[in-house]
């Protein structure tokens, strides 16, 4: 047995992933994720992002091309956010299901994200910056004063406000903004 390498058989979903993290090492994961729960599972990891030095991952290839994503495309969501606020991740590698017995029916991804020290932006309230992205993303075909309208975090006039200090039209969709502009949008809420 190697003792630097510590093998953990449970369910990551129902485990207490803090207590399974020795508070003076920062661990690095690797994993096959189950390619049905690979998004509370990541979400889950980067709750823990002080704790972890970084993961690669086995995942679904669309999930990676989700998290990689360049603002302004269909795969840039919530999760890039998420991610690239906690973490820089890296695609290593496509893999192909003749890669695998049996082959599975989709195309997998090997994927390194590597958690960041501090976040590449400046955020007053996470918790407010999160509930932004995600509502905007919720609807990400609408207009962001539409979409965030339904987010209950801001009136109206408060969220007009806010797109013009921070400069950001209203009409715009969620996938067009970049993680300054929501960092922006948020702090600008946050007051």
């Amino acid at each position: 047995a190697n003792p630097c390498i510590r093998l953990v058989h449970a369910d990551i979903l129902k485990s207490d992933f803090g207590a399974l993290l020795e508070a003076d090492t920062r661990p690095k994961v690797i994993a096959n994720l189950p390619y049905h729960i690979t998004t509370p599972i990541l979400w889950k990891l980067l709750a823990h992002h002080e704790q972890l030095d970084s993961c690669v991952l086995m995942l679904q290839k669309e999930v990676a091309e989700r998290i990689v994503a360049a603002p302004g495309g269909k795969d840039y969501g919530a999760l890039t956010i998420g991610v690239s606020y906690y973490a820089e991740a890296t695609l290593i590698a496509l893999l192909s299901p003749d890669n695998f017995y049996p082959p599975p029916k989709v195309e997998s991804a090997l994927l390194k994200i590597t958690m960041r020290d501090a976040p590449p932006v400046a955020v007053d309230d996470e918790e407010l910056f999160f509930q932004i992205v995600r509502t905007a993303f919720r609807m990400r075909r609408k207009m962001l004063k539409n979409a965030l309208a339904r987010g209950k975090f801001a009136s109206a006039e408060a969220l007009n406000s806010a797109f013009e200090t921070v400069d950001i039209a209203p009409q715009r969709r969620a996938e067009t903004l970049d993680i300054a502009e929501f960092a922006a949008l948020a702090n600008q809420l946050a007051r």
